[in-house]
């Protein structure tokens, strides 16, 4: 067991605060999502060029232990605008995390763990690639009783899909319609 000592000033003098409950368990996956702006067409085709590139990579083997899911369009979860998101193991994560620091170009890239503690995830652990993006993450849940794992997608089609306008636009959190999203959802 190891020991942390977190040393605060306060005033003048410095106070230490000791927990003996670090965290060892090595992280098993990370997800990576890949933001765009649908009504900008250089940010969607910058968006599917480097998807079409990560899902060649995951086929060739470069990337052995990662999936690719659906892309998303609007607000889906805390993500508030279009996204698809790369799962990799640990045994893929550091190919894969240097392929996005020097390829994500003007597309921003959120890069989180998963562990059982969802939402500091994607808040305090996480780390982002351009500029980033608010995420609501006030409906997640602090913790979750085992780590989520990567599955292995289906093959999942690297175009937009096809939706109705009302599906295509994010709903903002803090208005009225988000208020009656979340609560027609269960999340309120």
């Amino acid at each position: 067991m190891f020991t942390k000592i977190v040393l605060l000033a306060v005033g003048l003098g410095l106070i230490a605060i000791t927990n003996s409950d670090y965290i060892v368990e090595e992280i098993g996956a990370y997800h990576f999502h890949t933001y765009f702006f649908e009504p900008s067409e250089s940010s969607v085709s910058e968006a599917i060029a480097l998807r079409k590139k990560v899902r060649e990579l995951i086929n060739d083997g470069t990337f052995p232990d990662c999936s690719i899911n659906r892309i998303h369009l609007g607000f889906h979860g805390p993500h508030p605008v279009a996204n698809y998101e790369v799962c990799c193991n640990k045994t893929s994560f550091a190919i894969a995390k240097s392929f996005f620091v020097q390829n994500h170009g003007n597309l921003s890239v959120l890069t989180h763990p998963l562990t059982v503690y969802l939402r500091e995830d994607h808040e305090g652990r996480a780390d982002w690639l351009g500029k980033p993006v608010p995420l609501y993450t006030e409906f997640m849940r602090e913790v979750i009783p085992t780590p989520i794992v990567c599955p292995v997608y289906p093959d999942y089609p690297d175009e937009i899909p096809e939706s109705n306008n009302a599906e295509r636009f994010a709903i903002i959190p803090g208005t009225e319609e988000f208020e009656y999203y979340m609560q027609q959802e269960g999340k309120h």
